[in-house]
């Protein structure tokens, strides 16, 4: 249980620095931190989050939580996918070194 305890809060503070440092403008370099009230609201939020899906759902609502996440991710694939099989299938990008 500490291990798991471990690894969810390691992960909770990576996406809470990630979420805040996207959502305050003037954070261009990624070696710049978002403010501390930032990260207070998004820890708040998902601290808040992952309570009630404790509380009312138990692990399946973690579960839940976890692949309505990764649906996004589907599309992104999807879109990589496709993009990748038009560059394979494009002969004129595939003979750009044999035109010198």
């Amino acid at each position: 249980m500490v291990l798991i305890y471990i690894s969810y809060v390691t992960a909770a503070d990576s996406n809470i620095s990630a979420m805040s440092a996207m959502s305050e403008k003037g954070k261009n370099n990624s070696t710049q931190e978002a403010s501390i009230y930032i990260k207070i609201i998004w820890g708040l939020i998902i601290g808040c989050l992952t309570y009630i899906m404790l509380s009312t759902k138990g692990l399946d609502g973690i579960r839940i939580l976890s692949l309505l996440g990764g649906f996004p991710a589907l599309f992104i694939i999807i879109f990589a996918s496709i993009s990748l099989l038009r560059f394979l299938f494009n002969k004129k990008l595939l003979r750009l070194d044999e035109e010198d």
